[in-house]
């Protein structure tokens, strides 16, 4: 595993590093910090080792996808704050748990959400209409619940994080603060 680790943060740019490195951190969490502290012995060029050591200090084990984690990078790079909080729970005025959101922006108490569109697409599950129709109710629920204890609710797909302005233009809009 070092010598992935090691590969994978050293000789990759930085946006295609950090998600198998988030993976790696929430499996890993000790050893990635371990591999990175060894990394003169295994990656002799000192520009590939500070790649490394950003990529690896960069990574979050919080991280649930790689469209978590891409976002981050891109949240990063654009110049937007970094979230205050990963796989935040959002509680209503009683402190009963709306939600869990992926990205939580805390003073300014707004929501980012990467959605990976095939929970959306019916036609990619097989399986009980009903329950489909059960599955997409209780989204719009969610949805709902947090419109009403948020100042807004940010989400992003794939298609945006290919194309880095538009991600910048919806976290503008919802606004998410600068750096």
């Amino acid at each position: 595993m070092p010598s992935l680790a090691l590969v994978l943060g050293a000789h990759h740019p930085f946006r295609q590093a950090v998600p198998p490195l988030d993976a790696i951190a929430a499996r890993h969490p000790v050893p990635l910090q371990r591999w990175v502290s060894e990394a003169p012995a295994h990656v002799p060029a000192a520009a590939a080792r500070a790649r490394l050591r950003r990529a690896a200090v960069f990574a979050d084990p919080r991280s649930e996808s790689a469209g978590e984690s891409l976002s981050r990078v891109l949240i990063e790079e654009l110049g937007f704050a970094p979230p205050t909080a990963l796989q935040h729970a959002v509680r209503d005025e009683r402190g009963w748990q709306v939600a869990r959101v992926d990205f939580w922006w805390e003073r300014e108490r707004l929501v980012g959400e990467f959605d990976g569109i095939g929970k959306y697409d019916l036609a990619l599950h097989g399986g009980d209409d009903a329950a489909r129709r059960r599955s997409i109710r209780r989204e719009k629920e969610r949805e709902v619940a947090l419109q009403r204890v948020t100042s807004g609710i940010a989400h992003w797909t794939w298609a945006d994080l290919r194309d880095p302005q538009r991600l910048a233009r919806i976290l503008t809009a919802f606004g998410v603060p600068r750096r």
